[in-house]
């Protein structure tokens, strides 16, 4: 079976009230697994670093500049005729003047401690119930 490293962005940010809040993206009905909601990200080249590949997928995807951060950890999974390896990065929006929807059809920030765990895709769940549980020792 063929593995392979991708990464993703937990992208962080602050409602209104001062609440923590994680964007989200809807994906389009042309791609891959469509309608499903998931942290943006993709694949990391050979000789790549996983924070390059991150800033290179947002940017491929969304014209999105970030910062990133930390990683919540990494997550091992099976889809297909493919083992993977996702790492997600909590990162924090530098530029988003140029931002374009290609890959999904809809974004939407949501506060994570409501995330209803369904809605997103499954390999992108643990790591919600991670920060959760970062949140619980602060």
């Amino acid at each position: 079976m063929k593995s392979v490293q991708v990464v993703a962005a937990w992208i962080e940010g602050t409602s209104s009230e001062g609440k923590p809040q994680v964007l989200i993206f809807r994906r389009s009905p042309n791609v891959r697994n469509p309608g499903e909601w998931e942290f943006p990200g993709g694949k990391v080249e050979e000789s790549e670093s996983k924070e390059a590949a991150l800033s290179r997928e947002l940017f491929e995807e969304l014209k999105l500049k970030v910062k990133i951060h930390s990683s919540l950890g990494e997550e091992k999974f099976s889809i297909q005729d493919r083992d993977m390896t996702l790492t997600i990065f909590r990162c924090q929006i530098l530029d988003d003047s140029d931002l374009q929807l290609t890959e999904h059809d809809k974004m939407e920030w949501v506060d994570p401690m409501e995330l209803d765990l369904k809605k997103l895709s499954a390999p992108d769940r643990p790591f919600v119930l991670r920060w959760l549980r970062i949140m619980k020792l602060k």
